[in-house]
């Protein structure tokens, strides 16, 4: 699967967000809001394919925590951002 690269992070006020560039415009309907955990994934999975498990693994090694409860925020955050049709599967 790979971040669509219509799809841009901004930092705005010290809030992080993904817009939706299309024809050098943002698609003001089109704007999610991303926390420390979802930008750094973002930066680590952008422009390039990956799977859940890397994705995974590359959580793992930067978080300290229950690997069943990372990997359940993972599918939750790739199954939205699926839907939002940010990530291509």
């Amino acid at each position: 699967m790979y971040i669509r690269k219509e799809y841009q992070l901004q930092t705005i006020a010290s809030k992080n967000f993904i817009f939706l560039h299309k024809s050098g415009e943002v698609d003001m309907t089109r704007i999610l809001s991303f926390n420390k955990t979802s930008v750094w994934l973002w930066q680590q999975l952008s422009e390039k394919e990956f799977t859940e498990e890397e994705a995974l693994t590359l959580l793992c090694e930067h978080y300290e925590g229950d690997i069943s409860q990372i990997k359940q925020n993972l599918e939750w955050w790739i199954e939205s951002l699926i839907e939002e049709d940010v990530i291509v599967k």
